[in-house]
């Protein structure tokens, strides 16, 4: 159709409306037409064909009431989202909560929908995304892990309406049409840290790691500060599996965590139930990861302790409503933690959190490790996460020393007890997201 003043989207809802009253007059009555003759059902449907958003206009004007039209004006815009995942839904704790934070996207937008592939891997992803454009018409592509953000970022320019959105680990390149996110779940892991830090007894608290990796070396970061904090003597040890999601591997490494090394406080940087379920036998406290576990039904409150999650919504939700908009220019890389949320009927719904069964913060702390972990260290959970929601405090304000243990640290001249960050200094964004170091006091494989 030619372009007039409406959007294209209000004249097609308005199409579709006139099309249905004038159609359905001419089943029941036959329109008179000039020359004695009557319009047919045809002529009615090559008119709506051909006819440009300016003529549809006038005769909707003439045959819709205007507070049906004001509706159709005001429609929104329908839009198809394409999720390529990783790995499998159930069972894991990054996927099934990037599903969750879908199906609040679908509850919440009745004109979203989306449609889903699992176990995409790097040479899958640029068919899989096509595919779901031709045959889905899929406005928004998005990709939860880097592997995939790069290989999409070569059909970018191909489909310049779409939006590719895809997560950064540490490469943070960006287009005007490729939208780069992460959240800050340091934050939520520092919080975690300090808890670990004051349950454990034997002063040693184990992390189950995938491999070295940005992420994992952010996240371990904010564990470990906040394990010093709570307990100067802890000592924080994380031993690899070499994938995100190897249950036998993660398995292992919880065993050789707490057999070996004298855990008796363990998280995860892994993707799996299977940490958990070794914590549950040997009897030693659990911190989940980006889900809820107890939620999960992986154990319950008297092996896990609380769990550290993240809302994808709130950044997909921003992302959303700037395809629905029309921008063309949207925001492209996405950083944001315990300062941002989304509105629910219970209340906002922050980026990052602790959370068991819908208690958030300090209240999802079971009551038995609250009492072990004493009621100092609750309330300075509690006091650092509100400075975290105001935006007044982070852990990356803390001094940060090299471990000397990782390549970017070696490769950027950093030796063991340097320091990389000073107190009281906020690194900027781009620091978090490719800064690959260690803290000093993490006990790691050499990378």
């Amino acid at each position: 159709m030619k372009e007039s003043g409406i959007s294209k989207t209000t004249a097609v809802v308005i199409a579709a409306i006139v099309a249905a009253v004038v159609v359905g007059c001419v089943v029941y009555f036959a329109i008179p037409k000039g020359g004695g003759g009557t319009l047919s059902q045809a002529d009615v449907e090559s008119f709506f064909e051909t006819a440009d958003e300016a003529t549809l206009v006038e005769v909707a004007g003439n045959v819709i009431p205007q507070e049906v039209l004001s509706g159709a004006s005001n429609a929104p815009r329908k839009v198809t989202i394409g999720a390529e995942w990783f790995s499998i839904i159930e069972g894991t704790s990054w996927t099934q909560q990037c599903q969750t934070a879908l199906d609040w996207l679908l509850d919440e937008y009745p004109n979203v929908e989306a449609v889903v592939q699992t176990e995409v891997m790097p040479d899958d992803t640029i068919p899989v995304a096509e595919r779901m454009i031709r045959e889905k018409d899929a406005d928004i592509i998005i990709a939860n892990t880097e592997f995939m953000a790069i290989p999409l970022k070569e059909i970018k320019d191909k489909y310049p309406d779409k939006y590719f959105v895809s997560q950064t680990n540490a490469n943070i390149e960006t287009g005007r049409n490729w939208i780069r996110y992460y959240a800050k779940q340091y934050q939520s892991t520092y919080l975690a840290g300090l808890l670990a830090g004051a349950l454990t007894k034997t002063n040693h608290v184990g992390i189950i790691g995938a491999m070295y990796d940005v992420v994992i070396c952010r996240r371990t970061n904010a564990f470990v500060l906040g394990a010093q904090e709570a307990n100067p003597k802890v000592q924080v040890h994380m031993l690899y599996c070499g994938q995100w999601f190897d249950p036998p591997s993660e398995k292992e490494v919880a065993e050789t965590l707490i057999d070996q090394f004298n855990c008796d406080v363990l998280t995860q940087q892994t993707d799996s139930g299977a940490g958990v379920k070794v914590a549950q036998d040997k009897g030693v406290w659990y911190i989940g990861k980006d889900a809820d576990f107890v939620e999960l039904g992986w154990d319950d409150w008297s092996t896990v302790a609380t769990s550290f999650v993240v809302n994808w919504q709130v950044i997909w939700e921003r992302i959303l409503k700037d395809y629905m908009a029309g921008d063309q220019y949207p925001e492209n890389l996405y950083f944001i933690g315990m300062e941002s949320s989304v509105m629910t009927d219970s209340g906002p719904l922050i980026t990052v959190d602790l959370k068991t069964r819908d208690k958030l913060g300090i209240d999802s702390i079971s009551e038995k490790s609250k009492a072990e972990a004493g009621k100092k260290i609750i309330d300075l959970i509690d006091m650092r996460r509100n400075q975290m929601i105001n935006g007044t405090w982070d852990p990356y304000m803390k001094e940060i020393r090299a471990s000397g243990i990782t390549s970017w640290e070696r490769d950027n001249g950093y030796k063991e007890g340097d320091i990389i960050s000073p107190r009281g200094e906020m690194p900027t964004k781009e620091e978090l997201l490719t800064g690959g170091y260690l803290v000093q006091g993490v006990i790691a494989p050499k990378s």
